[in-house]
């Protein structure tokens, strides 16, 4: 078994991340990535208005406030919300989300467990009766 692989372990404990914010990283790229945010963009309203439409929120307004402590215009919501449904980008950005979490994330995480069970074959635990 291989300890040293692409996937360097240092990735995986200087990456402490929650799921959260993983997604949310996700949403920033891919907005980027097809041109409705510019590199840079911290708080383009896009990126919370995308977030609580893939969560399926009712009222999104309250939930950016709840999540991100953030107050947005109603101005700003509709206007991207008009967009995201305009643009029709649901489905690129679900499958842009899967392609992210397959090949970003869980490279890291199969990393850890192949650490930990070689760990565990180097040194097995003593059971104590």
């Amino acid at each position: 078994m291989k300890i040293f692989r692409e996937t360097p372990l240092a990735d995986a404990a200087l990456n402490k991340v929650s799921p959260k914010q993983e997604l949310f990283n996700c949403i920033k790229e891919f907005c980027v990535g097809v041109g409705l945010a510019r590199p840079g963009d911290k708080d383009a309203t896009i990126y919370y208005v995308l977030y609580e439409y893939l969560k399926g929120s009712k009222n999104i307004r309250k939930d950016i406030k709840k999540d991100f402590n953030i107050n947005v215009q109603n101005v700003l919501i509709d206007r991207d919300l008009m967009l995201i449904q305009s643009l029709n980008i649901t489905k690129p950005l679900l499958k842009y989300v899967n392609y992210y979490f397959e090949y970003k994330v869980k490279p890291i995480v199969d990393r850890i467990l192949e650490y930990a069970k070689e760990i565990d074959e180097r040194w097995p635990r003593e059971q104590h009766h």
